[in-house]
């Protein structure tokens, strides 16, 4: 516990700037992961889409009729 308080002492100013500003490196960590991810995918189709469903612009639901996927919009509307 002494350790975190004088770690929290010695970075005191950049904690106040963090809450203050609220800045942070999101971005870049994001599109890093999306560049991952991006390995995988054998056609910029595929992964532009795979984009599109992980931050909810386009939904998946199934269909009843035999298990398969159906999108409530058209990926080219995007």
């Amino acid at each position: 516990m002494k350790t975190a308080i004088g770690t929290a002492g010695i970075y005191f100013e950049y904690i106040i700037n963090m809450v203050k500003y609220g800045y942070n490196n999101g971005v870049i960590k994001g599109k890093k992961a999306l560049k991952r991810i991006a390995f995988g995918y054998c056609s910029f189709y595929h992964f532009r889409n795979r984009i599109l469903i992980m931050f909810e612009l386009i939904s998946i639901e199934k269909s009843g009729v035999d298990d398969a996927y159906a999108t409530r919009e058209t990926f080219d509307d995007f």
